[in-house]
């Protein structure tokens, strides 16, 4: 199991002698018991039937939505003139794979910049709510990357597919644990 072996590694590396990291690793430890407990001695004595699962999904449909998937290209550079420069030359008429290609520090660049579909929750508040109000094929930015300003974004909107909702039968196995 992957956190059994990050536990190990952790241990090795000594991190249980930091003060900070030893409390940090009880906490998680004393909570990885309870919801083993929990799964094993608590949930065993419970009987949910296929009722109780579907008044679950029907009072809380949000959590059995996907989110909208956003297609995007990306443009990543240090600063945030470089993005508002690369915004002109884009308006100009400069295509956007090629710059993405010369300029862009983002691992895409070799692809043009192309992200592909990206799901929405992955994208923050002032990058998501100018994605969703923008029209196809839309050049928006420079957006900080980054809290610290040391990489900003230029975007190419290449399109939107709206999340559905996850079947009953498909969550009912999530619903169930």
């Amino acid at each position: 199991d992957k956190i059994v072996m990050l536990d190990n590694e952790a241990m090795s590396r000594g991190y249980e002698d930091e003060p900070r990291m030893a409390e940090a690793i009880k906490k998680y430890r004393d909570g990885k018991l309870v919801d083993d407990f929990k799964r094993k001695a608590v949930s065993a004595l419970v009987t949910i039937n296929d009722d109780d699962l579907s008044d679950y999904y029907s009072k809380y449909p949000e959590k059995f939505k996907r989110p909208d998937m956003l297609n995007l290209k990306i443009i990543k550079v240090k600063t945030e003139k470089e993005g508002a420069e690369i915004i002109s030359e884009l308006k100009a008429g400069s295509n956007f794979s090629n710059i993405a290609k010369e300029e862009s520090l983002d691992p895409s660049a070799a692809d043009g910049g192309r992200l592909g579909w990206v799901p929405s929750s992955q994208l923050g508040g002032d990058v998501l709510g100018s994605l969703m109000a923008a029209k196809e094929g839309e050049i928006l930015g420079p957006f900080r990357a980054d809290k610290d300003g040391k990489a900003y974004l230029v975007l190419e909107f290449l399109g939107m597919k709206k999340g559905e909702a996850v079947s009953f039968d498909a969550a009912k196995e999530n619903i169930r644990k």
